[in-house]
This record gives C-alpha cells, structure tokens and sequence, in this order.
C-alpha cells in the first residue's frame, strides 16, 4: 500500500503539450487524452495497478497488463516507470520532515508483445525498473541531507523535479545506448553498472 502523501508532478512542471517525454505521450494515446490538465490528473489518480520496487524479486511478464501495441515498429515491450517521493516522518522537536522514496512501475499500461516474451527482453525492462529505483534512492539521499521543514514544500517539490527530469534523461538515453533493448550486450553492462549503484544506495 502506496502512502497518501506523495510528492507527485506538480502543476508548474507540467507542460502545454503531451510530447515532452514517451512515456506520457503512451499514456496520452492510450487513454485518448488531449490536454495536460486531464494528463496530470491521470498520473496522480488514475492508475489502479502499481507495482513498488522490491529488492529481492524481479520483473515478470505478469507484470505487463496493457493490451500490446502491435503495430509499434521500435517497441518489442513498453514499461512506464517513475520515481515516488513521499514524507515518512516529522521529529517533533527540530520540524525536519524525514521522506522515503521508491521506484514504482504502473502495470495496467506496460505491455508486451505475446512473441517478444524473451529473458533477454525481461532484462531490458528489469533496467528500466532499476533506474526508476536509483533516481528514487538518490531523491531520498538528497532531500534527507537538506534537512526540510514543513515550510520547505516548495523546496521538497523542486527536489523531486530535479531528480525526475534526470531520470527521464537517463532512462532516454538507456533507450538510446540499448536500441530499445535489442543490443542486449549494452543491456548487461548497464544493468551491472546501475546494480552497483543500487547496492551503493541501499539502506
């Protein structure tokens, strides 16, 4: 179960248009949205299935629960992940906001292709999954050090910005360097790159 209090994408980053990353653009499609008003409702309140990351379990095509887009030349698969950054605790005697974060994966619109349900696919989007976790770990790292009170909400936000919008880079370029995940070679070296960083992070 999800906290309430989730440090979502805020009104002043949500842009005029839908194509500012591929992720909600997918989302846009799929749900026939047109406007980035209904769009940022949809990322706070409309998904029911969310997968949180976990340690010690893996992907598995279970997991993909959107019809596949069969006409879709450059994905074999599609997983839409992002990072959630969420209050945990406040010390009663400083005011200082303790938070915790996660990688969280929206299952109801990743999709697979039925003939593409290969490991080396799996792989590809385990990455992702990973990557999704490490910009969390790395939000809660830094916002912990800042010390937040309650009247640092603005500040919190920003923070939260700031590591999406390095996520989202990072997870464009993973795209990039893996071809969509078909140079599964590239896979491997970066999946044991972010696998180093992730021990490195963990609690």
């Amino acid at each position: 179960m999800l906290p309430v209090n989730l440090v979502n994408i805020t009104d002043e980053y949500t842009p005029d248009d839908l194509s500012f990353n591929s992720n909600y653009k997918c989302i846009a499609e799929l749900y026939n949205i047109n406007n980035s008003k209904t769009m940022t409702e949809i990322i706070n309140n409309g998904f029911r299935d969310i997968i949180k990351y976990n340690f010690d379990s893996t992907l598995n095509w279970h997991f993909f629960k959107a019809s596949p887009k069969l006409i879709d030349s450059i994905h074999d698969s599609y997983i839409l992940t992002t990072i959630y950054l969420y209050k945990k605790n406040v010390n009663v005697w400083t005011g200082v906001t303790l938070f915790d974060a996660c990688g969280i994966m929206y299952s109801d619109v990743s999709w697979v292709k039925p003939d593409k349900m290969t490991i080396e696919n799996l792989k590809y989007q385990q990455l992702q999954f990973d990557l999704a976790e490490l910009f969390a770990l790395k939000s809660k790292k830094y916002i912990n050090n800042e010390k937040i009170n309650g009247i640092g909400e603005r500040k919190m936000t920003n923070i939260y910005n700031l590591f999406f919008n390095e996520f989202m880079k990072e997870q464009k370029e993973c795209e990039f360097e893996t071809n969509y995940g078909k140079n599964i070679s590239k896979v491997l070296i970066l999946s044991k790159k972010v696998d180093k960083e992730l021990l490195d992070l963990k609690d």
